[in-house]
């Protein structure tokens, strides 16, 4: 388990497509440090100055839906966000390889195609340079998480890793339209249920004011009970009026969260 929850967690995303993106944008919004790896963003002129514009672009559509202002947050000038004026910009770092984007990570998130010989090699690098304990999240819908960390220890090959760096994978996704939705979809392995993959999971999700759902426990659900799990899956997903109200409620707690004036009661319920 990670030893302590720091102030201000390091978060890796791995993928700045249209996800991606809005992954990255919740994570600069919860105030998160981020850095960000796409094969796509590192080929272009200035990867920075594209990623910026990128998520000026996704928190501009927040604004268009009024969000930023109800959580008292100024809008991005052209690349540039600086929510808060007595703080600094806030800029997810561009980086070149993935194991530079997961340095000291206590999060790794992958928002890559779904495949498990591109999301292993993913967790794979990026393993090598995160912080002892780092989680390893995936939006895999289709994937076992024990087929996941089973294909990042082959990736690895020869590399001995010590106990505190065995890859922690763990299902984690985030209901679009991602920025300003308080609860995420979770799996976890029976083993990760009843361990301190779970704690650490909800720990982070609870600093940063999120509910989860846990979908699924693999290995602890029969088969003909997995189409009952699907269905109530499905009762989650939002339509847009829905995710609109949700994200319009979330913004202004954010707000009054900001402004120190949210009643004991709610912060007791965001806890």
């Amino acid at each position: 388990a990670m030893a302590s929850m720091e102030d201000q967690l390091k978060v890796a995303v791995i993928g700045a497509g249209f996800l991606g993106a809005r992954i990255i944008s919740e994570m600069l919004l919860l105030g998160n440090q981020v850095a960000v790896y796409d094969s796509r963003l590192s080929k272009a002129k200035n990867p920075q100055e594209t990623l910026n514009e990128t998520i000026a672009e996704a928190l501009g559509e927040c604004n268009e839906l009024k969000l930023l202002h109800l959580a008292c947050m100024s809008p991005p000038e052209k690349s540039l966000w600086k929510p808060l004026p007595d703080q600094k910009q806030r800029q997810a770092q561009a980086c070149s390889s993935i194991a530079q984007a997961a340095k000291h990570a206590h999060l790794v998130i992958e928002a890559v195609p779904d495949r498990l010989d591109i999301k292993c090699k993913v967790f794979a690098e990026a393993l090598q340079e995160a912080r002892p304990g780092c989680l390893l999240a995936t939006n895999t819908l289709s994937l076992s998480l024990k087929s996941i960390q089973e294909a990042v220890r082959y990736e690895l090959g020869g590399v001995k890793l010590p106990a505190s760096l065995k890859p922690r994978v763990v299902g984690l996704r985030f209901l679009s339209p991602v920025v300003f939705i308080p609860f995420v979809e979770v799996t976890l392995t029976a083993e990760q249920e009843k361990g301190p993959d779970k704690e650490d999971l909800l720990q982070m999700l609870s600093k940063w004011g999120k509910n989860c759902f846990i979908c699924d426990i693999e290995g602890s659900v029969e088969a003909d009970e997995r189409s009952s799990i699907r269905l109530a899956r499905e009762r989650l997903r939002l339509d847009t009026q829905t995710a609109q109200r949700r994200q319009t409620t979330e913004a202004e707690l954010r707000g009054l969260l900001q402004q120190g004036k949210v009643p004991a009661a709610v912060v007791d319920f965001r806890e």
